[in-house]
């Protein structure tokens, strides 16, 4: 802690991966290094003094609509420094006033977090805030300002790929005389523009946050000088389209400024807000199994590591496509992230199951790793659908054994609180399940938590949706038309 940090990046893990995310702890002119050493100074008996009172502004990243944008205002003050306020306000890209929050009080020296949040309805037509905080000494003269980057607030829908991070801004590191701009088309058309008085470090294009190009490192023959001005296309996704998000430029400085032009939102196509994925495996590679969806939420063939042992196989499906082959021993397909909404979805496919060998196998179709939504066969082929919420198992079976070697639709969907069963778009079972849960990686053909229960037969058509549809909708081949 006393090495002179400036900024920290930390790539964070678990079992199941429901966030993989690299997150920086350093973004957007910010850092908490100096207040992680104060802290922990003070953990081991050695706190440093003050000399002076210290101030910081933490804010989402982003925010949807629906919910709540939140900043929260730290302060560390010397005993002179007490009674105090912390003052937040909220403008919009103009500069025009969206709210000024009630101050908080501090009436004792040491550390004082204080927290507003901003109800989406007050949110401007630019949806973009630009938070402002102060500290405030007892006769209301202000003793520190810190100026946060915009918080982007993003259309409604789950968005599965978000990564919750907070930016952190101190009130000793301001951006001073740096102007940055970003220009971008739609087919990835974009130019950078920055203006510095200072000596340029680098120059940055930024994705929702994160580092998509740096001039330093990937454009070593751009000479980084101001003026700087740079023309270039951005790479599209496999289907034509630039991803969706927020993009901006960054400039760094030599002497540690940094400056981000305003954003430019790239929104999601309308078909997003309701197809989250949609694996139809006709257009597989190698041995990925490709997503349909403009979501690209790709699957991995024979799991993590890619295993070609445990490699379903590609066989002709009765759509003149393809479909996957399950053994019932090892296959597996494996789809990273949690893209399973947590109070609406529907999840279906078509299958052509073969009775295991053994009569005693469930048969996991589909599932996530904490179990909010599974789709199953059981022991005796019955089709049945579990969901696990606010630590309670919720299970609806037709309890009789599904035709084995015919293609058939299974669906289950979930609408906020009960929990439905359809068999080629039939229902055959219903339930309450009430309760919270939160999805992890989703899972073909076993359960990826325990890695068994592995499904015998042909999988084809996985489609996963952002609410409960009726049968009407499900598809593709809707069961219901007759073609099979």
């Amino acid at each position: 802690m006393d090495c002179g940090l400036t900024w920290v990046q930390q790539s964070t893990w678990n079992d199941f991966s429901e966030n993989h995310q690299i997150m920086p702890s350093e973004n957007y002119s910010t850092t908490f290094a100096d207040l992680n050493r104060h802290l922990a100074a003070q953990w081991k008996g050695k706190a440093e003094a003050l000399d002076a009172p210290r101030l910081y502004l933490s804010q989402q990243q982003e925010a949807l609509v629906g919910e709540e944008a939140e900043f929260e205002l730290l302060a560390l003050l010397r005993p002179q420094d007490a009674p105090a306020s912390l003052e937040l306000r909220v403008a919009d890209a103009a500069g025009k006033l969206v709210k000024a929050f009630e101050p908080a009080r501090a009436t004792q020296p040491g550390l004082h977090p204080a927290e507003f949040k901003l109800a989406i309805s007050e949110l401007p037509s630019d949806r973009l805030l630009f938070p402002e905080g102060r500290l405030l000494d007892s006769a209301g003269k202000p003793m520190l300002t810190v100026q946060g980057p915009y918080t982007v607030v993003c259309p409604s829908g789950y968005r599965p790929e978000r990564n919750y991070s907070w930016l952190h801004t101190p009130a000793h590191r301001q951006v001073s005389g740096v102007k940055c701009e970003l220009g971008l088309d739609e087919r990835g058309a974009v130019s950078v523009r920055v203006a510095s008085p200072a000596e340029l470090a680098d120059v940055e294009v930024l994705h929702d946050g994160a580092q998509l190009l740096s001039f330093r490192r990937e454009k070593k023959e751009t000479k980084l000088a101001s003026p700087f001005t740079w023309q270039g296309q951005l790479p599209l996704n496999r289907q034509g389209r630039l991803n969706w998000g927020a993009y901006a430029a960054r400039a760094v400085t030599a002497d540690g400024r940094v400056a981000t032009s305003l954003p430019v939102l790239v929104e999601r196509p309308a078909e997003a807000d309701v197809t989250l994925g949609l694996w139809t495996f006709d257009a597989d590679e190698g041995s990925d199994a490709l997503d349909s969806s403009p979501w690209l939420h790709d699957g991995r063939l024979g799991g993590r590591p890619r295993r070609p042992p445990w490699q379903p196989q590609r066989v002709p499906d009765a759509w003149d496509g393809k479909c996957l082959q399950f053994d019932g021993v090892d296959d597996r397909v494996l789809l990273d992230g949690p893209i399973v909404p947590p109070n609406a979805y529907t999840v279906e496919c078509w299958i052509k199951p073969e009775a295991p060998p053994d009569g005693s196998k469930g048969q996991i179709l589909f599932a996530t790793a904490n179990a909010a939504v599974v789709l199953m066969l059981g022991q005796k082929g019955e089709l049945r659908a579990v969901r696990r919420s606010s630590e309670q198992w919720h299970q609806v079976s037709d309890g009789k054994p599904i035709p084995p070697n015919q293609w058939q639709h299974v669906a289950v969907t979930y609408d906020g609180s009960v929990l439905r069963l359809y068999h080629n778009g039939v229902l055959v079972a219903e339930k309450p399940a009430p309760g919270d849960t939160r999805c992890g990686q989703v899972s073909l053909g076993y359960n990826s938590v325990t890695e068994g229960a592995f499904y015998r037969g042909l999988m084809d058509e996985v489609r996963l949706s952002a609410r409960a549809l009726p049968p009407d909708e499900f598809g593709p081949h809707n069961p219901l038309s007759g073609r099979r």
